[in-house]
């Protein structure tokens, strides 16, 4: 099964269910669109599973690392062994972390010069960016350990014992020393935030693409 549409709908036959079934299993129907028009777009590789939709099913039992990549079978413990690239992909909802998927085959391509085989895809928890990227919508990203080029940043840092996620364009100021922040989002003011405290973020997440998720459509 070589796309995630078809390895969700294998999910729904072995569990005996329609595609109405298995929508209003994860969480469709409540809203205008019905469950199983949004469960055909799915399975026919038209939208994306959310990362609560990815959360449920991997609570459920499902390997994800299957599902996403189609490497190894649908619940864990069967593991494939196949040639290729060795990728990571971390998910995070919000500033939390979720789970790590570990993949063989390189899923984005080349020409977005990634410099880690490492992915972070991460749902934003805050309108910084609204309206490029809403609440619930998913972003990819790399890890780095500095930032050291203009772009635009996930990063999560510690406040008051609680972890805080925020995504902002990042321009490097003419000394080197410090960065000016500013938000797609205009009730957000531009600010300056020193290079040190950038440095010492938690995760800072170069952005490079966003992901087309079911949250996103209306």
């Amino acid at each position: 099964m070589s796309t995630i549409g078809k390895r969700l709908d294998k999910i729904r036959e072995v569990r005996g269910m329609t595609l109405e079934e298995f929508g209003i299993h994860l969480g469709y129907g409540k809203e205008k669109t019905p469950a199983r028009q949004v469960m055909s777009r799915m399975v026919n590789d038209h939208r994306l599973p959310t990362i609560d939709n990815l959360k449920k099913l991997q609570e459920e039992g499902i390997d994800l690392n299957w599902l996403i990549n189609g490497v190894g079978s649908l619940t864990p413990g069967n593991n494939e062994n196949e040639s290729g690239k060795i990728v990571k992909n971390h998910f995070y909802d919000g500033p939390h972390f979720v789970e790590t998927v570990i993949s063989k085959n390189l899923n984005y391509p080349d020409i977005i010069n990634m410099q880690s085989d490492e992915i972070y895809t991460v749902r934003i928890n805050t309108e910084m960016m609204y309206p490029t990227i809403k609440i619930n919508d998913t972003v990819n990203a790399v890890r780095v350990d500095r930032v050291i080029e203009q772009g635009l940043y996930v990063c999560i840092n510690e406040t008051e014992g609680k972890p805080i996620l925020w995504i902002k364009r990042l321009f490097l100021s003419g000394d080197k020393k410090n960065f000016e922040s500013i938000c797609d989002n205009p009730t957000y003011p531009k600010t300056t935030i020193d290079r040190k405290i950038i440095d010492t973020n938690q995760l800072n997440l170069r952005v490079f693409s966003l992901t087309l998720t079911v949250d996103k459509i209306s």
